[in-house]
């Protein structure tokens, strides 16, 4: 959690106006299953939420924008943005 919330809020507003928003398609549980899958096989837990954030930017070539990497950056071929 952020000590300045209105400051926070804010910054990721700013960020969030340079990139589309995007929605899962039909493709997004075939690719949500074999993400998970893989992941599950090679013993790194990600939380579902993330997961889902992840593959959905995934299926569109676009960046997760995040403060906290520990889950997103779990996830092979995720391009991550930290602010």
């Amino acid at each position: 959690m952020s000590g300045n919330p209105d400051r926070e809020l804010a910054r990721v507003a700013a960020l969030a106006e340079t990139y589309p928003f995007v929605y899962p398609d039909s493709t997004f549980p075939g690719l949500f299953g074999k993400t998970l899958a893989a992941l599950a096989r090679s013993g790194t837990p990600v939380p579902m939420m993330d997961l889902a954030v992840a593959v959905t930017a995934k299926k569109f070539g676009m960046p997760v924008l995040t403060r906290d990497v520990e889950h997103s950056g779990k996830i092979p071929g995720l391009a991550v943005v930290t602010y």
